[in-house]
């Protein structure tokens, strides 16, 4: 996503280009009063830049509750989900028809709305919807009690909810509630959810030891995983192929490599960017790198090796479509068709043996047919195991 506006005024500044725009509408001839009722079309900020936007599933655009979205802004969030109203913006018609959000949380949300709008698109298109429930209930501005890197810059998805939760944006760069690669991701991990955990959830409750209560399903209680035991390593692997998709998912729906640079210009997850192998197991930090470490700081490192390997995944998914004939899109749709396949194919291993995170490569890509410069991709990043294993027709 391009921003050049963000890239000079961070979210302080949005109320003051919203106050110009309404001065300069209100002035050019074509623009009129601004008065009436609002219709479909709105000035949004909308990929870095002022423009025209169309609304069209909202029975009101002063409700935002429609066929794509349910929008909160500032809500509380308990148990059953997201409580109160949704949100209502401020608008202000000019003569053309075409409104103007009047403060930024009325351009947020409205902009949050016109994006799921798009995501609901997209998915209908190919087929997604059907994976998951609609409308998407996202909330904005949502105040967590929890710690700094939760609270601020940053946005989740709550499984046990069903909820995407944007939290407050405290830096310079593109605020996350308009960062359309942000939403999109958050919304990829409700298909991940419905495909793979929730059934392996289902499938390995009955076969799983003793573990901690937890308001988490297994997989998802990173917190409480037991990092001896496979299970327990292997939810880090899941969580690694979680945000893989999550990113190959928004970078199709966006049509850009770059989902994050925009809002966190030191994150490095440009799926343009170099490929590397995978590591070979979770636990491979290696008993050395692992003495004397404690085990909050091991947690952590095991997350952000998540993270790093997530976005591998993304990058190789990402360099396959390049030059295919289906496209990304084609590979993304492949992709969501497989991982259904999952749950059945692992669940039976979940608590005897500890995943690779190069395992689910040829589990996504079977029936796929690979180019010649997907199999230089495949070469760079998988083991020469899995390349004779599961990709011979790459030959040497």
């Amino acid at each position: 996503m391009q921003s050049i506006i963000y890239r000079r005024h961070g979210l302080q500044n949005i109320m003051r280009l919203i106050s110009s725009t309404l001065l300069f509408l209100s002035l050019c001839g074509c623009a009129g009063s601004l008065t009436g009722e609002c219709g479909d079309k709105f000035i949004l900020l909308w990929n870095g830049e002022f423009r025209e936007v169309q609304v069209t599933t909202l029975a009101s655009p002063y409700e935002l509750r429609g066929a794509a979205a349910e929008i909160y802004y500032n809500a509380p969030i308990r148990y059953e989900g997201y409580t109160g109203r949704v949100a209502r913006p401020k608008l202000s018609r000019t003569g053309d028809g075409v409104c103007v959000p009047l403060d930024v949380n009325s351009s947020m949300a409205l902009t949050v709305y016109a994006q799921f709008e798009r995501i609901y698109e997209f998915d209908r298109r190919h087929g997604f919807h059907q994976n998951i429930s609609w409308p998407r209930k996202v909330g904005i501005e949502i105040n967590l009690s929890a710690t700094p890197d939760i609270r601020f810059n940053n946005a989740h998805y709550f499984s046990l909810l069903d909820v995407i939760a944007v939290v407050p944006y405290t830096q310079s760069g593109l605020p996350l509630a308009v960062n359309g690669g942000v939403l999109a991701h958050e919304h990829a991990h409700a298909h991940f959810q419905s495909l793979v955990i929730t059934p392996m959830n289902r499938l390995i409750r009955g076969r799983q030891p003793y573990v901690r209560p937890s308001l988490k399903p297994v997989i998802e209680d990173l917190e409480n995983s037991n990092l001896d035991s496979p299970a327990g390593l292997n939810n880090f692997v899941i969580r690694s192929w979680n945000e893989g998709f999550a990113d190959f998912y928004a970078s199709v729906f966006q049509k850009t490599s770059d989902l994050f640079s925009d809002s966190f210009p030191h994150v490095d997850r440009d799926l343009s960017g170099r490929l590397r192998p995978f590591k070979s197991l979770p636990g491979h930090l290696g008993p050395t790198q692992m003495e004397g470490v404690n085990e909050t700081t091991l947690r952590r490192r095991m997350r952000d090796s998540s993270y790093d390997e997530g976005t591998i995944l993304a990058r190789l998914l990402y360099h396959i479509s390049i030059d295919h004939p289906k496209g990304a899109e084609g590979l993304l749709k492949h992709v969501l068709d497989r991982l259904k396949d999952i749950p059945n194919i692992l669940a039976d291993d979940y608590y005897t043996r500890v995943f690779a995170y190069e395992d689910i490569v040829p589990l996504v890509l079977d029936g796929f047919e690979i180019t010649k410069f997907g199999c230089a991709a495949l070469e760079q990043t998988v083991s020469a195991e899995m390349m004779a294993r599961s990709f011979s027709q790459c030959g040497n």
